[in-house]
């Protein structure tokens, strides 16, 4: 079976490029294009399921091994959290008129990623430091507060630089009441990125080496769940870290995918994008041949119907 390190001389060569500096930047492109390619084609083996408690917010962020939800169950209520739009107009009107005895949520849908696990509960500086070594430009955009104008304080929304070091956490100079982005200006280092609200918390986000930004699954309820409901969720995690020449990929990934994504990442840091779009483009064809055989033989239609804990009839009334 091939290695990474067979891959990575195979997208060399298609790229034609012999310079031995390419290949850490092919080793970083064959990781994401793993990610890309789990994202499209995830494989059972990368289903998990977990138990979450509510934090009595209407929104909730999960960690970032939670890469994309199949199924919420709800735990503490005996019933099934169907995903939508919170504003269907067939909804019953008994839905909207409030929780649930016990504080259920009716539905819940996708609100995208979140940069942080949790906005802070009050104003307040960020403070950003590398895992490394060197230094980075990092890229803060949210609802600030001016504190140096006249009288009291300006709420509005700020997009900053800042300029991140290893050594002593940077603080950004205005307070945040809300971060609604953190973006690296380049993906060529070698370290991580980490974002606190006090320099002795806990992390409230992370960008990952080779990663441009923060993500975090984010979702929203309809009707807020009360803290310390439990839920049971049904969702894919993220791929194993490729940082070895020596590793073999998951036996359900295809080679040739990988293969044609990396060249073409070889050949937009080389400045060749319309080389880097015809093989990007390969690579597409080459997963949407294996979305088609996965939907045509059936292997995937069990995500159709996702798995609760209880299950709910026409009616309403919940049994096991």
């Amino acid at each position: 079976m091939a290695t990474v390190g067979d891959i990575i001389d195979q997208s060399l060569r298609l790229a034609n490029r012999v310079d031995p500096a390419y290949r850490q930047r092919a080793l970083d492109a064959v990781d994401r294009n793993v990610r890309y390619f789990a994202e499209r084609v995830p494989w059972p083996s990368l289903e998990r399921r977990e138990e979450f408690q509510a934090n009595g917010s209407e929104f909730f962020t999960f960690p970032r091994r939670v890469r994309s939800i199949i199924s919420i169950g709800d735990n503490t209520n005996k019933c099934y959290v169907r995903p939508g739009d919170h504003f269907e107009r067939q909804y019953p009107e008994w839905e909207l008129g409030g929780n649930k005895p016990q504080g259920g949520p009716f539905k819940w849908r996708h609100l995208g990623t979140s940069p942080v696990i949790q906005d802070p509960t009050e104003r307040t500086v960020l403070n950003l430091n590398t895992t490394a070594s060197d230094s980075q430009s990092v890229f803060v955009r949210g609802l600030a507060f001016d504190t140096a104008a006249s009288g009291s304080a300006l709420e509005y929304f700020e997009a900053s630089e800042i300029v991140v070091a290893q050594e002593t956490p940077t603080a950004t100079v205005n307070q945040f009441k809300e971060v609604l982005a953190i973006e690296a200006d380049t993906l060529d280092k070698n370290h991580d990125i980490v974002v606190r609200y006090d320099t002795g918390d806990l992390p409230a986000a992370r960008i990952l080496k080779n990663e441009r930004h923060t993500s975090y699954e984010k979702i929203q309820w309809l009707a807020k769940p009360a803290t310390g409901n439990l839920f049971t969720v049904r969702y894919y995690e993220d791929t194993e870290k490729i940082a070895s020449e020596s590793q073999i990929l998951p036996p359900q990934v295809d080679t040739d995918v990988i293969v044609w994504r990396t060249v073409g990442d070889l050949h937009w840091i080389s400045e060749a994008p319309q080389a880097a779009q015809l093989a990007w483009q390969r690579a597409d064809e080459l997963i949407q041949v294996h979305m088609t055989a996965q939907v045509s033989h059936g292997d995937r239609l069990e995500q159709a119907i996702p798995y609760a804990p209880m299950y709910e009839d026409d009616d309403g009334e919940i049994y096991e």
